[in-house]
């Protein structure tokens, strides 16, 4: 299963991360960010998988629909504060 760190991430999907972070008041330094692509049954289909933690919150999403289905969904724990310290 390939694994991706942030910095490797398409530039676009890092802005738009880094972006998402700025909005609701995070340091976007402060999540460990990583995709693990995985094929499918062998039918060629990928998976992404992406691991967002921030201190002791850990957050996963599904990156089947591109940059744009995950990315949304962080921004919504964001909005929620899944990721503020106790």
């Amino acid at each position: 299963m390939p694994q991706k760190l942030f910095y490797q991430f398409d530039p676009t999907e890092q802005d738009e991360f880094i972006s998402a972070c700025e909005r609701h008041g995070y340091v976007y330094e402060d999540f460990d960010v990583v995709a693990n692509d995985a094929l499918l049954n062998g039918a060629g289909e990928q998976q992404r998988e992406i691991s967002v933690a921030r201190f002791d919150r850990i957050r996963m999403y599904l990156g089947s629909e591109g940059p744009v289905g995950w990315l949304r969904e962080f921004e919504t724990d964001l909005a929620r504060g899944s990721f503020s310290q106790m």
